[in-house]
C-alpha cells in the first residue's frame, strides 16, 4: 500500500512538471486556481477562492441570481435619460479634445462588475504613476492607456448584455431549484442542479477569461510606457513591475510551487519508506483539503471517493510506520535504536 500510494502521489506530480528543450530546464504545468481553489464548493468555498488571483470580485458582483423581468415604463424613460446625457457628456469631451468618459449603464447587468475593474485598473494606473523617473509624457501615456482599455472594456460587454442578463436568470432559477425541498432528496433533481451548475460556470468562464486578457493587455500597455534607458534601471523596472503585479498572483504562484513540491515530496518519502510517518501525515492533510472543496452532500461537487479511500489509506501508513519494512526507515530506526542501548551501556 506505501508503494501504490507513493507511486500515485509521485506520478501526479510529476504531471505537473514539463520540459522545456528550449532552456533544458523544468516548468511548472500547473495552476492551482483552475484545478482546485476555483471549482470549491460548499462552507469552505470562500476560503479557497481567496487564494484566486483576479476576476475582480465577480462572484459577488456579477455571479448574482436576478429574475429576468420587463422594466417599467419609469425604468425605461430613466435608462433613455441616462443614455442621452452619457453621449452628451462624449460629445462635449470630444470637441474639446478631451478623453471621453466611459461610464457604464446603471441598469446593465455587468455595472457592478464593470465599475470594480475600473476601480482596481485607476489603483493600479495611480501606482504607475508614483513610480520614480517617470516624465509626465509617460504618466499621459499610461492615462491613454487605460481609457483605451476602459473604452475596450465598456464595448465588449456592451455586446454581452443580454447574455449576462439571461446568465443571472439562469443563476435565479439555479437557486430556486437548490432552495426546493426536492433538492436534497430527489436525484433527477440533484442531476438538473449539477447540469445546471456546469452550463452557468461555462458562461461566465468565456466572460472571465476576456476580462483576463484586458488584465494582460492593461498591465502590457503601461510596461511599454518606459524608454530604453529606463530598462536598464533595475530600479525603475522593478517598481514599474510591483505596480502592475496582482499580489494575489504571486501568492498563487508560490502556492502552486508548494502543492508540487508537497505532491512529489511525499510521493519520494513514501516509496522509499523514508519520514513514512510524516509524509503519510502531510499527504493525508493535502487530501483533507482536497475532500473539503468538494463536500459530498451538496448535489453538483466532484466525486472524492479515490481521495477519501487515498486518505484512509495514508492515515493507517501513519499509524503502522510501515517505512520500517523494506524502506530507509529501518535504516534509521536500527542506527537510533543501536546509539541509544550504547549510550545506556
Amino acid at each position: 500500500m506505501r508503494l501504490v500510494i507513493g507511486w500515485h502521489f509521485f506520478g501526479e506530480g510529476t504531471k505537473k512538471l514539463q520540459y522545456d528543450r528550449a532552456d533544458g530546464g523544468f516548468h511548472l504545468a500547473f495552476s492551482a486556481d483552475t484545478e482546485l481553489l476555483d471549482k470549491a464548493k460548499g462552507p469552505l468555498a470562500d476560503w479557497y477562492f481567496a487564494f484566486v488571483p483576479g476576476g475582480h470580485d465577480w462572484r459577488t458582483l456579477l455571479a448574482t441570481p436576478r429574475e429576468n423581468v420587463p422594466p417599467t415604463a419609469e425604468q425605461t424613460a430613466e435608462k433613455a435619460k441616462w443614455a442621452r446625457e452619457y453621449n452628451a457628456r462624449r460629445a462635449e469631451a470630444a470637441k474639446k479634445k478631451e478623453l471621453a468618459p466611459v461610464e457604464f449603464p446603471p441598469s446593465a447587468p455587468y455595472h457592478d462588475w464593470a465599475t470594480k475593474i475600473a476601480d482596481d485598473w485607476r489603483a493600479v494606473l495611480e501606482k504607475v504613476k508614483k513610480v520614480s523617473g517617470l516624465t509626465d509624457a509617460q504618466k499621459q501615456q499610461a492615462e491613454k492607456a487605460f481609457h483605451d482599455r476602459l473604452e475596450a472594456l465598456s464595448n465588449y460587454l456592451e455586446g454581452e448584455d443580454e447574455g449576462m442578463t439571461t446568465y443571472r436568470h439562469e443563476l435565479y432559477r439555479l437557486k430556486n431549484w437548490r432552495d426546493a425541498p426536492e433538492a436534497g432528496g430527489v436525484p433527477f433533481v440533484q442531476s438538473r442542479i449539477a447540469t445546471k451548475n456546469i452550463e452557468t460556470g461555462a458562461q461566465v468562464k468565456a466572460w472571465r477569461a476576456q476580462v483576463a486578457a484586458l488584465d494582460a493587455g492593461y498591465y502590457d500597455d503601461l510596461n511599454r510606457i518606459l524608454t530604453p534607458e529606463q530598462r536598464a534601471q533595475a530600479t525603475t523596472v522593478n517598481s514599474l513591475h510591483a505596480a502592475t503585479t496582482d499580489p494575489s498572483q504571486a501568492r498563487l504562484d508560490k502556492l502552486n510551487i508548494v502543492v508540487t513540491a508537497v505532491i512529489i515530496g511525499v510521493g519520494v518519502c513514501l516509496l522509499l519508506g523514508f519520514f513514512t510517518r510524516l509524509a503519510a501525515i502531510v499527504g493525508a492533510l493535502f487530501l483533507l483539503g482536497v475532500i473539503c472543496s468538494q463536500p459530498f452532500w451538496i448535489a453538483e461537487s466532484v466525486p472524492t471517493i479515490n481521495q477519501c479511500i487515498e486518505f484512509a489509506g495514508l492515515l493507517v501508513l501513519a499509524g503502522t510506520g510501515a517505512g520500517r519494512w523494506f524502506g530507509l526507515d529501518y535504516l534509521a530506526y536500527r542506527m537510533f535504536n543501536r546509539n541509544r542501548v550504547v549510550e545506556v551501556r
